[in-house]
């Protein structure tokens, strides 16, 4: 996915990860979404370049420190804004963003929308 801005969305939680992305979408938002940490890197690595990362922090296999970290080393990723959502704040990797699960979406919107992504003013009907 290139030219229009998107969300990368890295959550474990099958059911979290859906209603999350519904609701970004309700919101005209484009959302690519990956189940795990090595989802999150396959896309990346592809060349991809996402307009911000909403991450959990603990992911079977590669964890959402190993993302950013991938992010943070990639020179076309390392303006990305990456939001970590969680439920252990304690594991989130310190210098980032960081909403305790269950989260506010309208939280979530302005972090994204103050990260460059096209927010819808109203959600769709």
């Amino acid at each position: 996915m290139t030219g229009r801005s998107y969300v990368l969305l890295v959550e474990d939680d099958e059911a979290l990860r859906e209603i999350t992305a519904e609701c970004l979408r309700d919101h005209s938002i484009d959302v690519v979404e990956a189940a795990d940490g090595a989802q999150a890197l396959a896309h990346l690595e592809c060349g991809c370049h996402p307009t911000a990362i909403v991450c959990d922090v603990m992911l079977p296999g590669v964890l959402g420190k190993s993302v950013a970290e991938y992010v943070d080393t990639t020179a076309d990723l390392r303006d990305v804004p990456i939001v970590f959502v969680t439920g252990t704040p304690d594991r989130a990797p310190r210098g980032y963003r960081v909403m305790v699960k269950p989260i506010s979406i309208d939280e979530l919107l302005e972090f994204l929308a103050a990260a460059g992504v096209d927010v819808a003013d109203h959600a769709r009907h």
